[in-house]
């Protein structure tokens, strides 16, 4: 009896601990959902939201639900332009990631030489670089080359962030390929090139998926080096939610619930995104570190 109850209450504790970090987590995510919808929370939080009239609870707050905020961020000029930016430039980044960063990780799961341990080494410590440390050498070598304000630079500058994710998840895709199947391909006098297309590419046709949605949501998401390099012509999601939509395709300052709306339209696509892939995220990044 004491024991059981002993358990029961470690349990409850455990649950609370949890419902606070989710909550902590979730709420601020609820709050930009609920002001892009109009709901104004403020009263009540402030403690004089309920009133009582003539014995009746009242809320003096906003709890008007309206989708007009909606309306409005599709029907402005700048909105849609910005969503076909962030799509151009996160496709072109994620897509010549993938062209230039899938067979180095196939080189690097498949052979052994000199300098492999310091190539690994130097893709992770490159993955770990703040972006504040780069961003203003990039501002000014693109300022030279006249990359500013260009898909092409957008597209290079997100080589540093996706490049070592490809290479890195892919080439533990590659690890997890049996041996027995590189040994028999070897033994019928495959060439590697055949082997990487005809055989390891299809194995890892989950992995290879899994890793362009993570990189392309890793491009989506991302706010410094597209507030800093791009302009008018390029601006992407991130930015225009930032410094606001206007209807003639400029920047203004916007209200709140503007920005909410916007952070939600800008939310979604990676999260479900995510949601579909969560498992092969998991598998990439840890299949091949027990080998």
């Amino acid at each position: 009896m004491g024991e059981g109850f002993a358990q029961t209450l470690k349990k409850g504790r455990r649950y609370i601990v949890y419902i606070v970090i989710l909550l902590w987590i979730l709420w601020p995510i609820a709050i930009m959902i609920l002001e892009s919808f109009r709901i104004d929370l403020s009263p009540l939080l402030a403690g004089r939201g309920v009133q009582w009239v003539g014995g009746v609870p009242f809320y003096s707050g906003g709890f008007r639900p309206s989708t007009i905020n909606y309306f409005e961020a599709f029907s402005f000029v700048a909105f849609p332009r910005l969503v076909v930016n962030s799509t151009i430039i996160a496709l072109t980044s994620v897509i010549s990631c993938i062209l230039i960063g899938t067979p180095a990780a196939y080189a690097l799961a498949r052979f052994t030489f000199r300098g492999k341990s310091l190539l690994q080494f130097s893709l992770m410590a490159l993955r770990t670089i703040s972006p504040f440390a780069v961003i203003v050498p990039f501002y000014w070598i693109y300022g030279q080359l006249n990359l500013w304000n260009t898909y092409y630079g957008m597209m290079v500058v997100y080589w540093v962030i996706n490049l070592p994710v490809v290479v890195w998840m892919m080439r533990g895709f590659f690890n997890d390929i049996p041996k027995n199947i590189w040994e028999a391909a070897t033994v019928y006098g495959a060439s590697e090139f055949k082997i990487f297309r005809k055989i390891a590419l299809p194995l890892v046709v989950p992995g290879l998926i899994a890793t362009i949605i993570f990189a392309f949501v890793l491009t989506w998401n991302e706010f410094l080096f597209s507030s800093i390099l791009t302009g008018p012509d390029t601006g992407t999601v991130t930015k225009g939610i930032w410094f606001g939509m206007g209807e003639a395709g400029g920047f203004k300052i916007v209200e709140w619930d503007d920005i909410n709306t916007g952070g939600v339209l800008a939310f979604l696509p990676a999260v479900a995104l995510i949601l579909v892939i969560r498992r092969y995220l998991v598998h990439g990044f840890t299949m091949g570190s027990y080998r």
